[in-house]
């Protein structure tokens, strides 16, 4: 017997047994009835639409913005449901945590391979640390490796767009309305500033992981995330302002042990043994107080500290 749970804004799980046509076709209708309520109120949010091209998303618009309920997942595009995406490992620049949030394990960026004139959507993923003390990420190009040269370049974007940033440290400016309407000016941005690819270190089944995590629908589409409908409620009682339990709906719940919801929880555990103000989390809002600004501080270091700790032990060891 499968159980779907649909979180409401009142952070209550309405189960539902798929097993009776009757109960089955109540279910359908309610999400339907859900949704269409919704529509008004995210009607009003800010939209970054690509419309001229990108490879693999054909010629529909391409929303770039991440919003903080998106942020808990990886987009789910016809290219990651076929398995035919490209996954390697790269650092990103700590700048990128400045538009932090509990839980938070996806950044969106761009790619342009030079060879073919061909764009990408470009995910990272958040996926662990370096002995260098660097965070990894997973990034996912929305592209057949076959189809991709060493010399293709990518840049991670700010959460609305108007900002990227290097796998090597460097952060820029962009002009968002340019980088959405000219593909003459998001490929010299990507190219003049990107990083190239090169050989980087493949990994090889991280999509058939990613499609094994949680699938949630949203108003943007849909996401694979490895939050599961607990953590949704703890990040809801977190910053309740977002309201996620009305903007989430699960579709099935698996219970997920994997480096990237490892990351990830700490920031749950932290900021709630901190009790940090829920206010403030949203990407074009200021912190309103230090506490915040210290409870982002000490998650995001958590993984650093654990890795020094190990080291230590390690070199204590052949000491």
């Amino acid at each position: 017997m499968k159980v779907s749970c649909q979180l409401n804004s009142t952070n209550r799980c309405k189960k539902t047994k798929q097993g009776g046509v009757a109960m089955k076709s109540f279910a359908v209708v309610l999400r339907i009835i859900i949704l269409l309520v919704m529509l008004p109120l995210v009607g009003c949010a800010p939209t970054a639409m690509i419309q001229n091209g990108t490879a693999s998303l054909g010629t529909q618009p391409l929303d770039i913005n991440v919003r903080p309920h998106e942020s808990l997942g990886v987009k789910v595009t016809p290219n990651l449901l076929a398995g035919d995406v490209t996954v390697l490992e790269g650092p990103l620049p700590d700048e990128v945590l400045g538009e932090e949030y509990p839980g938070r394990i996806r950044w969106n960026g761009w790619g342009v391979d030079p060879q073919t004139g061909r764009e990408y959507l470009v995910q990272f993923v958040r996926s662990g640390m370096y002995r260098t003390g660097e965070y990894m990420y997973a990034i996912i190009i929305d592209g057949n490796r076959k189809e991709i040269s060493p010399r293709m370049r990518i840049i991670s974007l700010g959460s609305m767009g108007n900002y990227a940033s290097t796998l090597s440290g460097k952060t820029f400016k962009i002009e968002k309305s340019m980088f959405l309407a000219d593909k003459e000016y998001r490929a010299k941005a990507v190219l003049e500033n990107g990083t190239e690819i090169g050989e980087r270190h493949e990994i090889l089944d991280f999509a058939t992981q990613v499609k094994s995590w949680n699938l949630y629908s949203i108003p943007e589409g849909q996401i694979y995330s490895p939050m599961g409908e607990d953590d949704v409620k703890r990040i809801i009682r977190i910053n309740p302002s977002y309201g996620l339990g009305e903007r989430i709906i699960a579709k099935g719940h698996i219970t997920i042990s994997h480096p990237v919801y490892m990351v990830a929880s700490v920031a749950l555990s932290v900021i709630e043994a901190m009790n940090a103000p829920t206010e403030g989390w949203d990407y074009s809002s200021t912190l309103p107080t230090r506490e915040v600004m210290a409870a982002i501080i000490a998650y995001t270091n958590q993984p650093r500290l654990a890795l020094i700790k190990k080291l230590n032990i390690e070199l204590k060891k052949k000491v």
